[in-house]
């Protein structure tokens, strides 16, 4: 048997037990991704399985609050292990109950806790905790962070950050997939900034979408302003409400004016399309919905589509090209084969 035959006969609790699984869900490792989209592809019949799988996954690696019990004893073992570790500790003091009756000792033991509070708040700026905020196939979730900001993710995407956000840093959060940000001002102009592939995007307080998959980075400026930046270099692309960015790896930033409505549609629950090639449409459905889409006419790829559908409701979509390219359209489970009614004729021969 093939090592990833054992898959074929796992439950939820085996993949959400499964390396490989977390890698896929948490890290979005591209291995995995498209390890894991060739076993849904080969077995559809798991698809409930890894669902369920999945929302375990994420619900373990939701954000704890800061301090929590567990979190207090995590910084507890580290401080005690730092403490072993340096030479000649002092030895603990033992004080006798009748210290309790000296006026000096509640004093004291204010001090004490000041101090341990302290520790404890520079062991967690030191050793932050990463946190991952995750979507799956086909939904659309709304995460607050921790200065108050909000995003709004996608289907299939995710965000990661550091719990350790204090006063005085800058806000920093990493983007797979697709989100759409409202961002917090702070009073001292602490800088947000995403993270999307090697494009930078800083703010202070405004509202905007970063689509960032395959290497691809795509920012749309709603409200305010923000500044694009690639890693090391040296000028910002300064960014007005309005413009569309968009950058593929190993080139420069292009710019254009757009309406920003058609582009957040995704925020309403709707797929908003203009001109769209169906090849650029097929992959937005592998993207967000896990779909498998083949054809035997590549020519049907380049074909254009107008219009906005619900993106709850496929079968809307599905039923539009149809009818409006004269296609057969055949799903089965998460595969659809689409092919033309009628063959496409034979162009005439050249002299």
């Amino acid at each position: 048997m093939e090592p990833t035959d054992k898959y074929k006969y796992y439950a939820a609790d085996d993949f959400a037990n499964d390396e490989k699984f977390w890698l896929w869900v948490v890290e979005n490792d591209s291995a995995q991704t498209t390890f894991w989209t060739n076993f849904l592809r080969e077995n559809p019949g798991k698809q409930v399985e890894i669902e369920k799988a999945r929302e375990l996954v994420l619900s373990l690696n939701q954000p704890q609050n800061n301090f929590s019990e567990a979190r207090v004893k995590q910084l507890w073992q580290r401080i005690e292990t730092t403490r072993a570790s340096l030479p000649n500790p002092e030895p603990a003091r033992v004080y006798s109950l009748n210290n309790y009756r000296r006026p000096w000792f509640a004093a004291a033991a204010m001090i004490t806790l000041l101090l341990v509070s302290g520790a404890l708040y520079w062991f967690w700026l030191k050793n932050p905790t990463p946190v991952t905020l995750a979507t799956t196939f086909g939904e659309r979730k709304e995460f607050r962070l921790p200065d108050g900001s909000k995003i709004l993710l996608n289907a299939n995407s995710n965000i990661r950050y550091y719990d350790n956000w204090g006063s005085d840093q800058d806000r920093e959060v990493w983007l797979t997939g697709e989100g759409f940000f409202s961002i917090q001002p702070k009073q001292n102009k602490q800088k947000f900034i995403v993270h999307a592939g090697k494009v930078n995007i800083k703010v202070l307080g405004t509202t905007f979408n970063v689509n960032h998959r395959r290497q691809a980075v795509k920012v749309l400026l709603q409200t305010g302003k923000i500044s694009l930046g690639l890693k090391n270099a040296e000028k910002p692309l300064l960014l007005k409400p309005g413009d569309f960015v968009t950058y593929h790896q190993g080139t420069t930033f292009t710019r254009e004016t757009v309406d920003p409505e058609h582009y957040l549609a995704w925020k309403n629950n709707l797929l908003s399309f203009k001109a769209e090639s169906l090849e650029n449409i097929f992959q937005l459905l592998r993207d967000n919905y896990n779909l498998q889409i083949t054809t035997e006419d590549l020519g049907i790829l380049q074909r254009k589509f107008t219009g906005t559908v619900p993106a709850d409701d496929l079968s809307v979509l599905f039923l539009g090209l149809q009818d409006g390219y004269n296609l057969n359209i055949k799903q089965e489970g998460n595969n659809i084969l689409i092919k033309s009614k009628t063959p496409a004729p034979d162009l005439p021969a050249t002299k």
